[in-house]
């Protein structure tokens, strides 16, 4: 859940397929800032962004109003190379003012995967 600490190898959540339930890992340490996808959410695809992770629980609060059209000046790379969702013209936050924090986007969990 959001504001949450995670370190590597904790378990962020089940991603399930029509052939397996996988468990996805976090690579990085951090705080949960934002959840973008909900719990029990369908049909998300690869490279869709899932969720935010900070350095510090201060952070949190500047990523209340993020949409995943926000560009962010001072984002770290996603933690999975993807399609970058289309700009969103509604943003409520300045990109400037979001502090450091990685991108976690759905995983390809097979050569195959589309969705």
């Amino acid at each position: 859940k959001e504001g949450d600490t995670v370190g590597p190898g904790d378990i962020l959540c089940e991603v399930e397929t029509d052939k397996a339930t996988v468990e996805w890992e976090a690579q990085e340490e951090g705080v949960l800032a934002k959840i973008l996808v909900p719990e029990g959410s369908k049909d998300v695809q690869c490279g869709t962004l899932v969720a935010l992770l900070v350095e510090e629980d201060t952070d949190i609060s500047a990523f209340a109003n993020f949409t995943p059209g926000d560009k962010p000046a001072a984002a770290e790379p996603a933690s999975k190379p993807a399609d970058s969702p289309p700009p969103s013209s509604g943003s409520s936050t300045p990109a400037a003012s979001y502090p450091p924090h990685l991108k976690l986007e759905m995983p390809s969990l097979s050569p195959t995967m589309e969705q």
